[in-house]
């Protein structure tokens, strides 16, 4: 117990002197984005607007229509809530 108070005041001290990185400054260290966020979110948009109908997130293609979907469908309409 002394030592690791001793360690933990030893290390507070010789952190004393040196400035506490903000959020951003942390952020920026650790993420330099290759692909900016805008260009990501304007290609997905894009890339949706070219699938099928069916195939985007509605529930009438991909795994939803298989049949194992469909039976734990059949189950959840058959749940009865309030």
């Amino acid at each position: 117990m002394i030592i690791s108070n001793i360690f933990n005041d030893v290390t507070g001290l010789s952190f004393a002197g040196h400035p506490v990185p903000t959020v951003q400054q942390r952020v920026d260290q650790v993420y330099d984005p290759v692909v900016t966020f805008d260009e990501v979110v304007a290609t997905h948009y894009q890339v949706g607007l070219s699938i099928a109908h069916e195939l985007r997130c509605t529930g009438l293609g991909g795994l939803s229509i298989t049949k194992s979907a469909k039976a734990i469908e059949a189950k959840l309409i058959s749940f009865k809530s309030c």
